[in-house]
């Protein structure tokens, strides 16, 4: 009795630590020419949202007590600059709408520094209505995302680094986990690398 469920703990164990290397944020590497492309957000109770829109990858950095967002050339824009408040990032360009407030849902739960304040997600509406967030990360990276459409799947894990995914129309897919553990490879090849807060 004793030896079974010693095995049985150990299988659950081992169950949830190759889960946990699925878990999180996986984005896709490659875009359409507009910038757009998916992102898999894998949660621990077997839980998948799939979603697809626009995509920008950015740098960051702090001016003083202005976050400011650089473009890709790494140039700062006055569209791309926040104050930071409590919990909500405010354009710094007044003539902004109201709607393109920041609130945040960090990481850290007792930030001890200006970093810690930033890191983690930050939602807001874009143009009112549509779902949009920015996440940043520690190495001062991060991105935008505005949604477009989105869908809920589950997993269950074939081996240490094979999970298959059930989306909500029936249809399957395996994505196997390379041996860094950072990239996620869907059947077609397109590869998915994983956002480290």
């Amino acid at each position: 009795m004793k030896k079974s469920t010693i095995l049985l703990s150990g299988f659950f164990f081992l169950s949830i630590c190759q889960a946990n290397d699925f878990e999180g944020i996986w984005i896709a590497e490659k875009r359409t020419k507009g910038g757009l492309g998916s992102q898999i957000n894998i949660y621990s109770a077997s839980g998948i949202d799939i979603t697809f829109g626009a995509l920008w990858n950015f740098n960051y950095r702090f001016d003083h007590d202005t976050l400011v967002i650089l473009d890709s050339k790494n140039v700062p824009s006055k569209y791309n600059m926040y104050t930071l408040c409590r919990d909500t990032l405010y354009p710094v360009d007044q003539h902004l709408p109201s709607y393109l407030k920041l609130k945040g849902y960090l990481e850290s739960t007792k930030p001890e520094s200006k970093m810690d304040s930033i890191v983690g997600t930050w939602t807001f509406k874009h143009d009112e209505k549509t779902p949009a967030y920015y996440r940043f990360s520690k190495n001062l990276k991060g991105y935008l995302f505005v949604q477009m459409n989105r869908q809920k799947a589950t997993y269950r894990l074939l081996d240490k680094s094979k999970i298959e995914m059930k989306y909500e129309s029936g249809n399957m897919e395996v994505y196997t986990l390379d041996s860094s553990g950072s990239t996620l490879i869907a059947e077609n090849k397109q590869e998915f690398k994983k956002f480290e807060f």
